[in-house]
């Protein structure tokens, strides 16, 4: 898929092609309100996107990124980065993380809730706030908050 940036480049200079000799005195604006109408249409099918730079974990802790959208996301991911190896990652390994992150006898709930203005997390009261397998061999690894970063993105 182009970029929108490309995108309006190659339709501006098909425009410009097309004006023609009959359209001398107004030809600026013209091309300039096809221009904007262009953009508008471009945003429609273009996706508004956020990403956050690597957020801290802290359990019990309020993450409020404003996202800058204008309107509730439609959808949203969170995953997690490694920053110091522990069960079997490496510093830059992923893990997708949800809501519910653990079958336990006391769950690990981390909160996700999304409006206009910002995505929100409340994390987990538990010592650790994520759970996964081991990476090497699958078992269960409860991983150090301070050994992972959060990422959050959302699309509008």
């Amino acid at each position: 898929m182009l970029s929108k940036a490309l995108l309006i480049s190659n339709v501006n200079a098909c425009l410009m092609r097309e004006l023609t000799t009959d359209l001398k005195m107004n030809s600026h604006n013209v091309l300039q309100n096809a221009q904007l109408a262009l953009v508008d249409i471009i945003n429609e099918f273009y996706p508004k996107i956020y990403k956050s730079d690597g957020e801290t974990i802290t359990s019990g802790g309020l993450l409020q990124l404003p996202h800058g959208l204008g309107v509730t996301p439609r959808t949203w991911q969170l995953y997690i980065k490694c920053t110091s190896a522990e069960q079997g990652y490496a510093i830059g390994d992923e893990v997708g993380v949800y809501s519910n992150n653990s079958t336990e006898s006391t769950p690990i709930y981390n909160t996700i809730y999304v409006d206009s203005t910002n995505v929100n997390i409340r994390f987990s009261n538990n010592a650790n706030c994520y759970v996964t397998g081991n990476k090497t061999t699958g078992a269960k690894a409860v991983l150090t908050n301070s050994k992972w970063d959060l990422y959050v993105e959302a699309e509008a």
